[in-house]
């Protein structure tokens, strides 16, 4: 899962994304975080959008038991 959340003021966008992989098949079958990170920063740069890696926060697993 991906989350972007844009903030806009005085004419600036500020943005953080969260990443997370819900299950171990997720993160077996190419879903990692290291792949989402990419297309995250991938896509805030097509937009223009500001974004670090420091503004990027992940959960590794998440699996609900």
């Amino acid at each position: 899962s991906i989350m972007l959340i844009i903030k806009d003021s005085e004419n600036t966008h500020k943005a953080v994304a969260y990443i997370r992989v819900s299950s171990q098949r997720q993160a077996d079958e190419g879903v990692s975080l290291a792949a989402q990170k990419r297309r995250i920063l991938d896509y805030a740069k097509f937009k223009d959008i500001p974004l670090s890696e420091d503004e990027i926060f992940q959960n590794p697993l998440s699996i609900n038991h």
